[in-house]
């Protein structure tokens, strides 16, 4: 099982990486959450605003946040 934490460093890095292939956010919720939970959520924003967050996420990681990571012996 994945705690919490390691759950929205998985998902900031498949955000990140989607932004860099040129995935669309709808894309990347695809990938993170499954088509048909993103078909049903996507237009209510929740999701949406999800994977905007996952990716500001990884955007501060790349920006050198994963320092801070590796200083508490990540």
């Amino acid at each position: 099982d994945w705690s919490r934490q390691t759950e929205q460093l998985r998902d900031a890095i498949i955000a990140l990486d989607g932004r860099t292939a040129a995935a669309t956010h709808r894309d990347v919720g695809i990938r993170i959450y499954g088509e048909a939970d993103v078909k049903s959520d996507w237009d209510s924003h929740g999701l949406r605003d999800r994977v905007r967050r996952h990716l500001a996420r990884g955007l501060k990681l790349l920006a050198g946040g994963y320092r801070d990571l590796l200083r508490q012996g990540w």
